[in-house]
C-alpha cells in the first residue's frame, strides 16, 4: 500500500504554494494592464446678461470660477482607459460635451456612450469660468464641485463627492449626498440640505438653513439667524446674528454668541449653551444640559440628565429627571 511521510506532504504542499504565488502576481498584472486616452475640449461662448449657466455631468469633478467679461469658457478633461490604446482611443471618441444656447441659458451636458464595453471607464473633469454675474444651476454625481467668485444666485447638487462654494453673493442653494460640503464668506441667504457628510460653514452675511444626517454641523459666524435640523452627528454654531434654532438627535449639541432667541430641541446627547441675548429653550435627553449668560427667559428640560448653569436675565424654569440641578445667578424667579 503507497503511504506517504509528512516531510513528503509538506513538500507537495510546498510546492502547491509556490505555484499559487507564481499564479495571482500573472493575473493580478494582466487585469491591471489598461491603457488610458485623454483628450481635451474648449470652447468660448459669449453670454448675454439675462443668462444662466447650467451644467449636467456625472463621473468626474467640476471647477468653476468667475471673470469680469461676458463669456463663458468651458474646458473639459476627457479620459478613458481599456484594455487596450486602440479601444480606449475609440471609445474616447465617443464622449461628447453638448453646448446648447437658449435665450434664457446656455446649457452643457456630458453625455457618455449609450452602450459601454465591460471594461471601459470613463471620467471628464471640468474647468468653467463664467461671467460673476450670471447665475449657476449644476448637477454632479461622482465627482467634486468647487464654485468660487459667484456674484448671483447659485443652485448646485452632488453626490459622492466634496461641495465647496466660496466667497459668493446672492441666495445659494446647496444639495449633497455621500460628500463634506464646505462654505464660506457668503454675501447672501444659504440652504444646505446633505447627508452621510459633514458641513462646515463660515462667514454668511445673510440667514443660514441646514438640513443633515449622519454627520456633523458646524456654522460659525451667521450675521442672520440659523436653522439646523441633524440627526447622528454632532452640531456646532457659534456666533449668531438673530433667532435661531437647533434640532438633533444623537449628538452633542453646542451654541454660542447668539444675539436673539434660541431654541434647541436634542435627543440622546449634551447640549451646552452660552450667550444667548434672548430667551433660551432648551431640551434634552440621556445628557447634561449646561447653560451661561441667557439674556431674558430660560426653559431647560432634560430626561434622565443633569441641568447646570449660571447667570440668567429673567425667569429660569427647569425640569429633569434621574439628574442634579445646580443653578446660581437667576434674576428672575426659579421653578425647579
Amino acid at each position: 500500500m503507497p503511504c506517504s511521510s509528512p516531510d513528503g506532504r509538506r513538500r507537495r504542499a510546498g510546492v502547491a504554494v509556490s505555484l499559487l504565488l507564481l499564479v495571482m502576481p500573472a493575473a493580478a498584472s494582466a487585469r491591471a494592464a489598461r491603457e488610458e486616452v485623454a483628450r481635451e475640449f474648449s470652447r468660448t461662448v459669449p453670454m448675454r446678461a439675462a443668462q444662466a449657466f447650467q451644467l449636467e455631468h456625472q463621473q468626474g469633478d467640476v471647477v468653476i470660477g468667475t471673470h469680469a467679461l461676458a463669456e463663458a469658457r468651458i474646458v473639459a478633461h476627457i479620459r478613458v482607459s481599456a484594455p487596450s490604446a486602440a479601444e480606449a482611443s475609440a471609445a474616447s471618441q465617443q464622449v461628447a460635451i453638448d453646448v446648447q444656447e437658449t435665450p434664457a441659458a446656455l446649457a452643457v451636458r456630458t453625455r457618455y456612450p449609450d452602450e459601454r464595453g465591460r471594461n471601459v471607464s470613463y471620467a471628464v473633469d471640468y474647468e468653467i469660468t463664467l461671467p460673476e454675474t450670471a447665475s449657476l444651476q449644476a448637477r454632479n454625481r461622482f465627482g467634486d464641485v468647487s464654485v468660487k467668485g459667484l456674484k448671483a444666485e447659485g443652485d448646485v447638487r452632488d453626490s459622492h463627492g466634496r461641495l465647496t462654494v466660496t466667497d459668493a453673493r446672492g441666495r445659494q442653494r446647496l444639495e449633497n449626498s455621500f460628500g463634506a460640503v464646505e462654505v464660506a464668506r457668503i454675501d447672501g441667504d444659504v440652504s444646505i440640505t446633505n447627508q452621510n457628510g459633514p458641513v462646515r460653514v463660515t462667514e454668511v452675511q445673510g440667514a443660514l438653513d441646514v438640513s443633515n444626517r449622519f454627520a456633523s454641523v458646524e456654522a460659525r459666524s451667521v450675521r442672520k439667524g440659523a436653522v439646523v435640523v441633524n440627526s447622528n452627528g454632532s452640531v456646532l454654531l457659534a456666533d449668531a446674528g438673530g433667532p435661531s434654532r437647533i434640532t438633533n438627535s444623537f449628538g452633542t449639541v453646542e451654541a454660542s454668541l447668539i444675539r436673539g432667541d434660541l431654541a434647541v430641541l436634542n435627543g440622546n446627547g449634551n447640549v451646552s449653551v452660552r450667550g444667548v441675548s434672548g430667551a433660551a429653550d432648551l431640551k434634552t435627553s440621556f445628557g447634561a444640559l449646561t447653560f451661561e449668560d441667557v439674556g431674558h427667559a430660560l426653559v431647560a428640560v432634560n430626561n434622565n440628565g443633569r441641568v447646570g448653569g449660571r447667570k440668567v436675565g429673567g425667569s429660569a424654569e427647569i425640569r429633569t429627571s434621574f439628574g442634579a440641578v445646580e443653578v446660581s445667578l437667576v434674576q428672575g424667579d426659579v421653578t425647579v
